[in-house]
């Protein structure tokens, strides 16, 4: 379990110090905020190392997938739907790439592969 702790403009991380659904002891808290609660998870890529892509995935108005990065990337780019049918796989090369098929609204899962690292994101289209 992670605790976040909004302050000001940053969050913070106090530490758990014991956790029992359906109660929380946080310490080192001084006042109150607003908190949000997660399970902390350690996501891995295909090598067993943690992926770091700086990688957004958004919709345009044409219903299009734009995927776009910090850094060029020469990889793949797939479009899974929310049960992961693979739908759509284009190379991508450079900082921003649009897969120029209009997707029906739904969740979809889009991965970019790069060498050892994998990342993927979540995209709604309404």
């Amino acid at each position: 379990m992670i605790a976040g702790k909004y302050s000001g403009s940053t969050w913070e991380y106090p530490t758990i110090t014991s956790s029992v659904s359906p109660s929380i002891n946080i310490s080192g808290l001084t006042s109150f905020s607003d908190f949000q609660f997660a399970e902390q998870k350690t996501s891995t890529d295909l090598q067993g190392t943690m992926s770091d892509m700086n990688i957004s995935v958004y919709k345009n108005m044409f219903n299009q997938i734009v995927v776009r990065s910090n850094e060029s990337v020469s990889g793949t780019v797939i479009v899974s739907n929310a049960v992961g049918q693979k739908l759509f796989s284009t190379a991508m090369i450079g900082v921003t790439t649009v897969i120029e098929k209009s997707f029906n609204p739904g969740i979809y899962l889009v991965t970019v592969l790069e060498a050892s690292r994998c990342t993927t994101k979540k995209v709604i289209i309404k």
